[in-house]
């Protein structure tokens, strides 16, 4: 009867006793990789998303700048003396078909539209327009307007750059002067 007891009581510590120290570490250490996995994944995921947001806002400034700055000059019957060409930051000013006269400028960073007396941004303030360059091309036949424009936007480790260019003829300009 001693014996059996001895044998239960043997029985019992040996299903009663917990984890021991070198396999709770074991697991602790299996934990930290898996959180540290997650944590990693969690942070790349989160830097592509900023970068992705960044392009689209250059992108998409680009896009809308240029288009109205395209659309406008085909419409226009030419260019006015208030231009200036081949800077950093050049100044476009043309005279629409119907008298109107329209304003392309940079300061502080935004790209600006201006129609009399009228001046509104073509920019958002998360980007920032670096350079904003016009260059006159004449032809005996013909008078072309080429644009660059390099627009940027700040993240938070990084600055994100970029340039877009864009060329057309003034209206009317392609029959002979």
């Amino acid at each position: 009867m001693n014996n059996r007891n001895n044998i239960n009581s043997v029985i019992t510590k040996k299903t009663n006793r917990g984890f021991s120290l070198v396999e709770t570490l074991f697991y602790l250490a299996i934990l930290v990789l898996i959180l540290i996995v997650i944590g990693n994944t969690l942070y790349v995921i989160s830097n592509s998303q900023e970068r992705v947001n960044s392009a689209r806002s250059i992108e998409q400034a680009a896009s809308l700048s240029l288009d109205n700055i395209i659309r406008n000059l085909r419409m226009s019957k030419n260019l006015l003396n208030n231009s200036i060409f081949n800077e950093n930051f050049s100044v476009l000013s043309i005279e629409k078909e119907d008298g109107e006269n329209i304003l392309f400028f940079v300061e502080n960073g935004r790209l600006y539209f201006g129609v009399g007396e009228v001046v509104e941004p073509l920019t958002s303030n998360d980007i920032a327009v670096t350079r904003f360059e016009v260059h006159l091309l004449e032809t005996p036949f013909s008078i072309a307007v080429k644009i660059e424009i390099d627009i940027e936007s700040q993240m938070k480790d990084r600055t994100v750059s970029q340039t877009f260019y864009s060329t057309t003829l003034l209206r009317g300009s392609y029959m002979g002067k």
